[in-house]
């Protein structure tokens, strides 16, 4: 019997060779997908969190007149390295609110804004959106007048 590897040894061992470099190769794919798609969601969510902080900072008044005018909205660029100019759209809308509050306070509701910043780009697969809410008390909450009782 002579010593060595017969040619389906070599075929076997080249053929497990090529399925786990060709696996190797297609994660290192997976993980440059991720990373594509979690820069475009870090940068909106960091272009969401300005533009709600610098929209709030305009007041309650002025806040629900926009709303009046059917919101905020504005385009741009990510600035996302290597990935080219890719556009995105952002809109801020709010919505007038009013609950019962869960207190002895008859008749009283909490009058509020729920204030949602939402922003829009295509990429490689097809239309993505992130959005973002947060509250706003009304401004013209100290108006509300009614009958206080019940706990101090």
């Amino acid at each position: 019997m002579k010593k060595g590897t017969t040619l389906i040894e070599v075929l076997v061992a080249s053929l497990l060779l090529v399925i786990s470099i060709g696996t190797m190769l297609m994660s290192f794919v997976h993980s440059e997908r991720i990373v594509y798609h979690n820069n475009f969601k870090n940068e909106a969510y960091a272009i969401i969190q300005s533009n709600l902080e610098y929209y709030l900072n305009k007041g309650g008044i002025n806040i629900e007149n926009d709303i009046d005018n059917q919101g905020y909205t504005t385009t741009g660029y990510f600035e996302a390295a290597s990935y080219g100019k890719i556009p995105y759209t952002l809109n801020i809308k709010g919505k007038r609110r009013a609950d019962n509050l869960p207190l002895n306070v008859k008749g009283f509701q909490a009058k509020y804004l729920e204030v949602t910043a939402t922003v829009k780009w295509n990429d490689v697969n097809g239309e993505q959106k992130i959005s973002m809410s947060t509250y706003y008390p009304y401004s013209d909450l100290t108006t509300v007048t009614g009958n206080w009782s019940g706990g101090e």
